[in-house]
């Protein structure tokens, strides 16, 4: 596997809220165990771990249309944005983006 490359989605709960993966042969993925986690809290980190590739899909989308609207509307790109709260928006999105493609 490629460094910055995830296994393909759609990712699936592995049963018990502990472990997900991409179909029942390969689990990759093991939540928390420690006694202080409780299973509640177990089964939601599994169910945010399965909805990452969406996640991330709609994130890079969202870059995407935010550019595509800034050029179209305000003759810039997200790179350049001094719209109030906006340009902030932007870095967070495209540091989150980084760090899910393993680019810092």
């Amino acid at each position: 596997m490629a460094k910055g490359k995830h296994t393909a989605g759609p990712w699936i709960n592995g049963g018990e809220g502990r472990s997900i993966g991409r179909n029942e042969e390969m689990t990759f993925i093991l939540a928390a165990t420690q006694e202080n986690v409780t299973k509640k809290e177990q089964r939601a980190n599994v169910r945010l771990a399965c909805a990452a590739p969406e996640l991330l899909k709609a994130l890079e989308n969202a870059y995407a249309d935010i550019n595509w609207l800034l050029v179209e509307g305000f003759d810039t790109n997200a790179d350049e944005c001094n719209l109030d709260g906006v340009r902030d928006t932007i870095a967070e999105i495209k540091q989150a983006l980084a760090t899910a493609k393993g680019e810092v």
